[in-house]
């Protein structure tokens, strides 16, 4: 048996600090569509989701599903 933990961040990065593309936060600006955020283990998807996910909840009220596996 083998145990993976994680640290839960007390803040969101903002996508400059994760040191995504300029402009990348706008793509969920968009009233509608499919955003897929793939990678492999440990390369940051949880962490850029969250940060992707933080400018929607500040700046609009919208309905956001997830499908994660596994489920974080």
């Amino acid at each position: 048996p083998a145990v993976a933990l994680r640290p839960i961040p007390s803040r969101i990065p903002n996508p400059r600090e994760l040191g995504l593309p300029e402009g990348i936060e706008t793509i969920v600006d968009h009233p509608q569509g499919l955003i897929l955020v793939t990678g492999a283990t440990g390369q940051g998807k949880t962490t850029t989701l969250a940060s992707l996910l933080d400018r929607v909840n500040r700046l609009s009220s919208r309905h956001v599903i997830t499908i994660e596996d596994p489920i974080e």
